[in-house]
């Protein structure tokens, strides 16, 4: 053999080796930064009536990415939780309905003992609970959030003259609507009428005749009959009332589909009566303009899914939940705002 091509075999020998020696130093940093390895899986306790998180979508974009997504509501929020910490999920996001924050210290225990991350949904629980728990944390939307949309909406359709104001008495009589999940509610409508005197537009509740009050105050003390004659009295008064309010304000969609049914049953719609709400999607708010609703604002349920598989790979990796999100989380809170559909 040559020795020129020796020497060529050689340096060929000598570079394969260098390029085997690069490969394994790229193979074993993939593999510190968790590239070859199995995710762990992540899970999701959802028993509450509305939708927090879209488990189909996410199931679908993580699903893609080599997880396992756990999935189980069966009603008890604490045995849903240690079944899926049994199956091995470390990150679990669990919705909580307004009457359920009193379980997160037990709830957050459970997650501790286990060592995993434990995202609440929904209702959330109070900051100090959450700070209690380095994994700990709350993903959704701020009822305050909510009203800033829905009050400047409002505050402009009134002072452009979109939203009537027919007594001319400079104030915005309302009708409101928020029923099922009262301290929720009551928040999302107080923050909506407090954003619009922000933009100095007033309000006055609508009372038509002097039964017509705050539900809960006319029904204080009284048995089953008493309410069912104060119900029809009131609905006398609504019928009878010359002047209509200017606003139905729904806390929801089921509560503006009562408003609708009511507009429609006293002539209201025909009167010019605006209608706006809380929904609890895009595509429900887009249903509820339809039907007649003036405003609608909704809970970005596919910004809350994304951000949800953000936080999922983040965790992965070893990053900051908040990593290349777009959010900075407000304390232990990821707030998504809300939006005007248009």
């Amino acid at each position: 053999m040559k020795r020129s091509t020796i020497r060529f075999l050689s340096a060929l020998g000598k570079l394969l080796l260098v390029l085997f020696c690069l490969w394994l130093c790229f193979h074993f940093y993939q593999r510190a930064r968790g590239r070859y390895h199995t995710p762990r899986p992540v899970g999701l306790v959802q028993n509450t009536r509305a939708l927090y998180l879209d488990g189909d979508a996410l199931t679908a974009a993580l699903e893609q990415e080599g997880y396992t997504f756990l999935a189980r509501s069966e009603g008890d929020n604490s045995a849903d939780l240690a079944a899926l910490l049994d199956e091995g999920a470390e990150l679990v996001f669990l919705a909580l309905e307004e009457g359920e924050t009193e379980q997160a210290p037990a709830l957050l225990e459970q997650a501790g003992r286990a060592g995993a991350t434990l995202v609440f949904l929904g209702a959330a629980p109070e900051e100090a609970v959450l700070e209690s728990y380095d994994k700990a944390w709350y993903l959704g939307g701020s009822p305050a959030y909510g009203g800033e949309v829905l009050g400047k909406a409002l505050a402009d359709a009134f002072r452009d003259g979109q939203l009537q104001d027919k007594n001319t008495d400079g104030l915005l009589q309302y009708r409101a609507y928020a029923q099922d999940e009262p301290d929720f509610a009551d928040s999302l409508l107080s923050h909506t009428l407090e954003e619009c005197e922000h933009y100095g537009v007033f309000s006055a509740l609508y009372a038509p005749g002097s039964a017509t009050v705050e539900e809960e105050e006319s029904q204080a003390g009284l048995d089953e009959f008493e309410k069912m004659l104060l119900a029809q009295q009131q609905e006398q008064e609504l019928a009878a009332a010359e002047q209509p309010p200017e606003l139905l304000l729904a806390a929801d969609g089921a509560n503006a589909q009562a408003a609708l049914a009511e507009a429609e049953e006293f002539g209201w719609a025909e009167q010019g009566v605006s209608l706006a709400g809380f929904a609890a999607s895009r595509d429900e708010a887009g249903q509820l303009l339809e039907e007649g609703v003036s405003a609608a604002v909704y809970y970005d349920l596919d910004e809350v899914t994304r951000l949800a598989g953000l936080m999922v790979q983040n965790r992965e990796k070893g990053e900051d939940l908040a990593q290349d999100t777009g959010y900075s989380p407000d304390g232990r809170f990821f707030l998504v705002p809300y939006q005007l559909y248009e």
